[in-house]
């Protein structure tokens, strides 16, 4: 607000249980990035603005990446499902706040936790051949977003 934004044009949510305690079982599954897509979309929609600007922390980075990207994305399950077509025509400007877009160390050999899966967590690989996680690979390859 102290920018000059009103509290009618700022918009927030979290997409998870909100709870330091289960961080381990948060994932990349099609539950959480199609909430933040829904959520994006419904602001834009209920505002009527051609463009939003999105700040992410954290897991929020990632998850926003890909609600925002669009294209078909696989979670845990194995299973593949449609987010959308790509958003980017709809963003302004994109922060992301300590994202792990590559995936996180402690993940490297934690492959059981599901926070650490190799489908849709923080998987970084092993070695180059090896990872990182299939939803890391997608949000970071140069189609769509």
């Amino acid at each position: 607000m102290g920018k000059g934004y009103t509290k009618s044009e700022l918009y927030t949510t979290t997409w998870g249980p909100a709870n330091p305690n289960a961080a381990s079982n948060n994932t990349h599954n099609k539950d959480n990035v199609m909430r933040v897509r829904k959520f994006i979309e419904a602001v834009i929609e209920y505002t009527g603005v051609k463009q939003v600007n999105v700040i992410g922390h954290s897991m929020g980075v990632t998850l926003a990446r890909k609600a925002l990207k669009g294209g078909q994305a696989t979670d845990h399950s194995g299973s593949t499902y449609d987010v959308g077509p790509s958003l980017k025509d709809k963003v302004k400007t994109f922060v992301g706040l300590a994202g792990a877009n590559y995936g996180l160390v402690a993940c490297w050999t934690a492959t059981s936790i599901p926070t650490c899966n190799t489908k849709d967590g923080f998987f970084p690989g092993a070695v180059s051949s090896s990872g990182p996680s299939v939803f890391l690979k997608e949000i970071n390859t140069n189609s769509g977003a």
